[in-house]
């Protein structure tokens, strides 16, 4: 019964395996040495970056970043005590071809978008 019953989690996900202990769930193909390396011209993977992202509004100000990409957005609000989340417009999306950098006082609703790299510096609590 309990064979069954794995069986049967694996099929209907992680959802229903949360808490009861029956069976592990294994997702993905084993012996593998981590994910894929990342291409030259992507951001940096990670919780900081999402990459063709946008948070709409909660500005708490935007500033042109000429040089130092989303790397240099995170920075900034991380810096800030008041960012929680950020938008780096790319330069061939941004007006006159110069990446702006949007700070964000919330965390907005992440919308695909292919004109930006967004993330979130600090999560609620």
């Amino acid at each position: 019964m309990i064979t069954r019953s794995c069986h049967r989690l694996e099929f209907l996900g992680v959802f229903f395996a949360i808490g009861l202990g029956a069976c592990t769930i294994v997702t993905g193909p084993t012996g593998a040495s981590g994910p894929p390396p990342a291409s030259a011209a992507a951001p940096p993977a990670g919780p900081r970056f999402e990459d063709n992202t946008w948070r709409p509004g909660g500005d708490l100000r935007t500033f042109n970043l000429p040089n130092g990409g989303p790397e240099g957005c995170a920075d900034a609000c991380e810096k800030e005590p008041a960012c929680y989340a950020y938008d780096y417009v790319k330069p061939e999306q941004a007006s006159h071809g110069v990446a702006q950098c949007s700070l964000k006082h919330n965390i907005p609703i992440a919308s695909k978008s292919a004109c930006c790299v967004s993330g979130v510096i600090r999560p609620w609590h």
